[in-house]
C-alpha cells in the first residue's frame, strides 16, 4: 500500500524499494511485481521492469494490467530510439553472417521482446534456433505464427525440427503443408515427408530384424544391417489395405493377394491364334500357370487359389458378397463401371472418384 502511495507521489525510488521488499518476502505477490515494474519503467530501468513483469505473468499469464504495461514499455523504448528495432535486426544479421549464432540470438531476442507479435522477428529467431539445433525453440517460435500466415519454408523447417524431436505425425503434417503450398514443386519437402512416414511405419516392424527400411530417391528400400544367411526370413509385412491402381485396374488379378491372373488368351487376344507352333510352345512353357477360382456364391470375385478365396471370405467378402448382402451388388457394379452409376434421380454420373479395385 505504501509503495503505491510512493508511486502516485512520483517517489519512484521509494516505490521500487518497497516493491522489492514485498517481492523478496513473497515472489508470488503479483501486486509487488506490478509495482516494481511500473517504478522501474519510470526510472528508465527497462530491463528490470521487463523482469518483474515477466515474473508477474508467470503467476497470472493473462493479467490485463501487466499486458498493458508491457505495451507502454514498448512505446517508451521506441520513443527514445524509434529505429532501435531496425538496428537490432541489422546487428543480428551481421552476427549471423559472421556465424556468431549465440550473439545473433541474444540480439534478435531483444527485438522479439519489444514486439512479440512481429512475425518476421519470430521467423528470424526460429532460423537462429535452427542453426543452433535448439529444435524445441524452433517450434515454439513458429507455433506463434498463425497457420494461414506460415510460408512454405516455415512449414518445411518446422517439419525438419519436428523430425529431430521425433514427433513423426506432426512432422508429416508440417511437411505435407510445405509440399501443398509449394504446388508440389518443393521436392525436398515431399521427400522428407515420405522419409518420416516410412520410418514411422517400418521401424516398429524391423525393430528385432536384421534390416531397416528407408525412403530413398528411388522409393522405399530395404537395407541389411548384417550378413543374412540364405533362406533366412528378414521381415514379414502384410498390407492393411490393398488395391489395384488406375493403371493396372483392368488387368485380372486375385482379389485377395493381387497376384496377376492374366492368361495368354487375355494378353495376346486374337493374335495368339496367328502364332506358329514354336511360339505357342514357348508361351506354354514360360507363362505362369493361372488357375482362376471364383466365389461360388456370386461369381463377382476371382482368386488365384482356394486358399486366397477362403482368406477373402474370412476377412471381408462374407460381408459384401451379394448373396449375404443384397446391396453388395451395387459396389461391384460401381467397380465394373469405373466409379460411375445412376443417381437417385436417374442421372449417369461419377459417384466415386477413387478408381481402385
Amino acid at each position: 500500500m505504501r509503495g503505491e502511495c510512493h508511486l502516485l507521489a512520483q517517489s519512484f525510488d521509494k516505490a521500487l524499494e518497497d516493491g522489492r521488499a514485498a517481492f523478496k518476502k513473497c515472489a508470488e505477490n503479483i501486486g509487488a511485481c506490478i509495482l516494481c515494474g511500473k517504478a522501474a519503467v519510470k526510472l528508465g530501468m527497462y530491463a528490470d521492469a521487463l523482469t518483474y513483469f515477466r515474473a508477474g505473468l508467470l503467476i497470472e499469464p493473462k493479467n490485463v494490467v501487466i499486458t498493458q504495461e508491457l505495451k507502454t514499455l514498448q512505446k517508451v523504448i521506441l520513443k527514445k530510439d524509434p529505429d532501435l528495432e531496425v538496428k537490432l535486426v541489422q546487428a543480428a544479421y551481421e552476427c549471423l553472417s559472421c556465424d556468431e549464432q549465440s550473439k545473433a540470438l541474444t540480439i534478435i531476442s531483444k527485438a522479439v521482446e519489444m514486439d512479440p507479435t512481429n512475425l518476421f522477428y519470430r521467423t528470424f529467431r526460429a532460423q537462429v534456433y535452427f542453426n543452433l539445433k535448439n529444435w524445441a525453440k524452433v517450434i515454439q517460435d513458429y507455433w506463434v505464427i498463425p497457420k494461414a500466415q506460415r510460408k512454405p519454408d516455415v512449414w518445411k523447417q518446422g517439419g525438419k525440427a519436428l523430425m529431430e524431436l521425433w514427433l513423426p505425425v506432426l512432422a508429416e503434417f508440417w511437411l505435407r503443408k510445405a509440399t501443398q503450398l509449394s504446388g508440389g514443386k518443393d521436392e525436398e519437402a515431399a521427400h522428407l515427408f515420405q522419409k518420416v512416414r516410412v520410418k514411422r511405419l517400418y521401424d516398429p516392424l524391423t525393430e528385432d530384424q536384421p534390416v531397416v527400411v528407408e525412403f530413398t530417391e528411388f522409393g522405399r528400400a530395404v537395407f541389411a544391417e548384417r550378413d543374412i544367411a540364405k533362406g533366412e526370413t528378414v521381415m514379414t509385412d502384410l498390407p492393411m489395405v490393398m488395391a489395384q491402381s488406375v493403371v493396372s485396374r483392368n488387368i485380372p488379378a486375385c482379389f485377395n493377394c493381387a497376384v496377376s491372373l492374366i492368361t495368354p488368351q487375355i494378353y495376346f487376344g486374337k493374335r495368339l491364334a496367328g502364332f506358329d507352333k514354336d511360339q505357342r510352345a514357348l508361351i506354354e512353357e514360360c507363362w505362369p500357370n493361372v488357375d482362376i477360382v471364383y466365389c461360388p456364391y456370386c461369381n463377382m470375385e476371382t482368386y488365384c487359389s482356394k486358399i486366397c478365396r477362403q482368406e477373402a471370405w474370412d476377412n471381408y467378402h462374407s460381408i459384401i458378397c451379394p448373396r449375404e448382402n443384397p446391396k453388395g451388388h451395387l459396389l461391384y457394379e460401381l467397380i465394373k463401371n469405373d466409379g460411375y452409376g445412376y443417381t437417385k434421380d436417374g442421372q449417369w454420373k461419377e459417384l466415386w472418384g477413387g478408381h481402385y479395385r
